[in-house]
Formats: C-alpha cells, sequence, structure tokens
C-alpha cells in the first residue's frame, strides 16, 4: 500500500484498516534486560575527548601565534641591538700606534698628508669622525705612545730618534728629548722616560733634566733585536718590563741604579708584544708554532706567575701586535689570518667572543682597553693595518 495514497500498489483499490495485518514476531528463548551502561560510558568519554582536543587544539593555535609575535619581536630587539653595539669605525689614514689619553679619548700617532710629517691627534669614541690634531711633531713614523694615567702626559717614541712629553691639552706645545737612534717603544714611570731603541738599547731620562742626557749609559738589552715594547707596572713604581722578539726582559730596580738588565720569562716562541694591566697584570703574546696569548702578574721583582691558561687562537690563528689587557685579565687580541677580527678572552674562559669589523678587510694589529670606570662596560679600541680605527664596548 502506498504511503502517499492510501491505495493498493496493485490493484488500486482504497484500502481499509482491516486490510492491516500485524506482524508477529516469536522469541525461542525468555526477554532479558540488556545493560547498555558501559557503551553509554564510553560514548560520554568520547564527547568529552573531543571536547578537551579541541581546547587543546584552540590554546596551540593560540600559543603559535603568540610564539610567532615573540620570535618576530625578539628579532627586532636583537637587530636594534646590534645596531646598537656595532662597532663605532672610521678610517684614520697614516695612523700606525694608539693609546687611550683619557677614558673618554684616545690620540694616535698619524701621518700628516702630502709629507707633512707626523702628528698627534686626540679622537673621542662618542664623534669618531672628528679630532683635535697636534702640529708636525716628528720627521718619522711614530711608533710608540705611552700615557700617564695620573699626569695625563703623553709620550711619543718615533723612529727619528727623538720622544715627545706633552699634554692632550697642548698637544703642539712640550719636551723634546733627542735619544740619538731609532726609537721603537717608550714607557712613563713617574717622572723617568724610558726609550727603546732599534739596536735593543734601553735609555732612560728624568724628564726634569732631560737636556743633561740619559741617567745611566744606556742599557744593552738585547743586540741586534729592536726593543719593541716597554711597560712600566702600575704596582711597583719602578718595575719596567721589557720585549724583544727574543724574550722578556726586566730592567734593573730604580732608574738610576745602572746593573743589567734579568730575563724574566722563557717562552715558547717570539715574544711579539707586551702590555701591563691597571692592576699589574701582565699580557704577552707569542709567535711561532705554539702561539698564545700568557697572562700573569707583575710583582716588585717581575716574577711570572700566570693566572689564567695560555690563550690560544683557534686553527691556525695567531695573535698579533697587541694584545689588550683589561681589568679582571681579559684579554683582546687580533687574530690572524681572520682581518677584522677581535677575540675577547675572560679569565677561566677557553673559548673567546669574536668580533668583526665590518669596514675593513685588515688584520688588527693594535687593540687598547680605556681605564676602567665603575658602572660602565669596558670600551676597546683597536687599529688594523690599514689605518681603521674601531671602539667596540666589551
Amino acid at each position: 500500500m502506498a504511503k502517499s495514497s492510501g491505495s493498493c500498489p496493485h490493484c488500486c483499490a482504497k484500502a481499509k484498516p482491516s486490510d492491516i495485518r500485524p506482524i508477529v514476531i516469536s522469541f525461542d528463548g525468555p526477554l532479558a534486560p540488556r545493560d547498555t551502561s558501559a557503551h553509554e560510558q564510553v560514548r560520554r568519554e568520547l564527547a568529552r575527548e573531543r571536547l578537551e582536543r579541541s581546547a587543546a587544539e584552540a590554546a596551540a593555535a593560540k600559543y603559535k601565534l603568540k610564539a610567532e609575535d615573540l620570535e618576530r619581536r625578539l628579532a627586532e630587539a636583537l637587530k636594534q641591538h646590534a645596531v646598537a653595539t656595532r662597532p663605532a669605525e672610521v678610517v684614520w689614514s697614516g695612523t700606525k700606534c694608539l693609546a687611550w689619553a683619557s677614558s673618554d679619548s684616545v690620540v694616535l700617532g698619524r701621518a700628516l698628508a702630502h709629507g707633512g710629517g707626523f702628528a698627534l691627534s686626540l679622537v673621542s669614541p662618542a664623534n669618531p669622525h672628528a679630532a683635535q690634531s697636534s702640529g708636525a711633531l716628528h720627521t718619522g713614523v711614530i711608533r710608540d705612545l705611552a700615557v700617564d694615567g695620573g699626569t695625563g702626559r703623553i709620550a711619543t717614541g718615533s723612529l727619528d730618534g727623538t720622544c715627545r712629553l706633552l699634554t692632550a691639552a697642548s698637544l703642539d706645545q712640550g719636551l723634546r728629548v733627542d735619544v740619538g737612534e731609532p726609537v721603537w717603544s717608550v714607557a712613563l714611570c713617574g717622572h723617568v722616560l724610558h726609550a727603546g731603541t732599534v739596536k735593543g738599547r734601553v735609555l732612560s731620562f728624568d724628564t726634569r733634566f732631560a737636556a743633561a742626557g740619559p741617567l745611566v749609559e744606556p742599557l744593552l738589552v738585547c743586540k741586534g733585536s729592536p726593543i719593541h715594547s716597554l711597560a712600566a707596572a702600575p704596582s711597583t713604581a719602578d718595575a719596567v718590563l721589557a720585549a724583544s722578539f727574543s724574550g722578556l726582559w726586566r730592567l734593573p730596580r730604580g732608574a738610576d741604579s745602572g746593573g743589567d738588565a734579568v730575563k724574566v720569562a722563557n717562552l715558547d716562541g717570539a715574544i711579539s708584544s707586551l702590555v701591563v694591566g691597571t692592576h699589574g697584570a701582565l699580557a704577552v703574546s707569542v709567535r711561532g708554532a705554539n702561539a698564545s696569548v700568557h697572562v700573569g702578574a707583575v710583582s716588585a721583582h717581575a716574577v711570572w706567575t700566570p693566572s689564567m691558561p695560555p690563550c690560544v687562537g683557534h686553527g691556525n690563528a695567531r695573535a698579533l701586535l697587541s694584545p689588550a689587557l683589561g681589568h679582571d685579565d681579559v684579554v683582546a687580541i687580533g687574530l690572524e689570518p681572520a682581518p677584522g677580527v677581535v677575540a675577547v678572552w675572560k679569565a677561566l674562559e677557553p673559548v673567546p667572543s669574536e668580533t668583526r669589523l665590518d669596514s675593513t678587510s685588515s688584520l688588527v694589529t693594535h687593540a687598547r682597553f680605556a681605564p676602567p670606570q665603575a658602572g660602565s662596560p669596558s670600551a676597546l679600541a683597536v687599529l688594523t693595518a690599514d689605518a681603521t680605527l674601531g671602539f667596540l664596548n666589551v
């Protein structure tokens, strides 16, 4: 019977209720109730699991958006930090050496343009593109600079065989000291000026009576090997160390006592530089098969007592002239053959951090830390072979 028409699908006769036959279903056994509680429990757990999964997916999507936002903000912060901490770099042509004149300025030994001689320039890290310059002070290259932190006096050593003693306030006016042979290094120790020469000798002058000549006979430290580095230990006013390519030497105690220089360190390789920090620490770089930078201490007798393991350059890198020594035995050197790279070691840390100067492809030849200031990061001035001057915060 068609449900829609209420008639028989075969004869099309209208159906009557009596035509509807009941369907009888018989069971072989007795009826028993069926327990569906377990099924209902599974259904409820499945529904709860679906709700929890949906909530977890929504939370994951939310946290993913947050993570993407944090990554974006971190990338922006790192970019801003990189811009803020990027070394200030500028080329000062003809620059051969540098030293910190004070905590906020460096002094450069430079060649004047058009063969006009050699002069000094004061440059501030805050404005490295500007400088206060002197007139011609020397006719030969200014090989080394030394600054007395207590008085602010600046000493120059030149290959023209003279030294100059000036102040930052009067770069054009100062004392001239005639050494008589090319000067490779200078050091100020109180009122005494020490000059290391190309012939391996050290001459000492009392700056109050420089016209009288050296205080004592020139001291032959190492015949035939230039005295490329001189350093006065601040902890012991009369302790002066001299370095040549063949060794490290201590000058006789007292500027006017005479005597012979004493060799105080036997290191495996040629010593290429020497620097003494503000707290009496000593750094010596060594070239050769076992190139490294050793850090020790200067006592009243200049005894070599290493305070940290040697800082060894990675791979085939070798320390160049010259290491810088900051407070807490922080050492910074240029690496060879990596151009424009400065490696900074901290005490007891075998792996250095490295900073690259972007505007140069030349090797870093000089590095100097600024005098320490409480609450301020250590400022590092570096100079490359192409006269690029860079300032870094370490």
